[in-house]
């Protein structure tokens, strides 16, 4: 049987103007994943949230529609990884995909960050 202490976890955090709303997120969070690419490739991260409520399209990018936003994406123990991302809405029930394509920048007053943490206790 293994150890709690000396398994990898990964942990998601991720702030929003600032605040962090991970443990919120956590409840809608469906999938995360992260493509570190060769040193000439640009990384991807992809972020899918069930969104029945609307409380992501509404209240966090404040759309309707598929928009371009900004991610910066933290991995700790390995350096510093920024990305940006295209975000995209799929129907009935919402599901909200957000694939990372670009260097980091601001969409328009608003800063959104995403850490993914690699906890090893060895």
């Amino acid at each position: 049987m293994s150890n709690k202490n000396y398994a990898r976890r990964t942990v998601v955090k991720l702030y929003f103007k600032g605040a962090d709303i991970s443990k919120e997120l956590s409840k809608y969070l469906l999938s995360l994943s992260f493509t570190d690419k060769e040193e000439d490739e640009t990384d991807d991260i992809s972020l899918s949230l069930d969104d029945r409520e609307g409380k992501w399209i509404k209240d966090w990018l404040n759309t309707s529609k598929a928009v371009k936003t900004k991610t910066e994406t933290v991995t700790t123990g390995g350096g510093e990884i920024k990305v940006g991302a295209i975000v995209k809405f799929k129907g009935g029930p919402v599901y909200i995909s957000s694939m990372a394509a670009e260097p980091t920048v601001n969409r328009g007053a608003s800063t959104c960050k995403c850490t993914i943490a690699n906890h090893n206790a060895h």
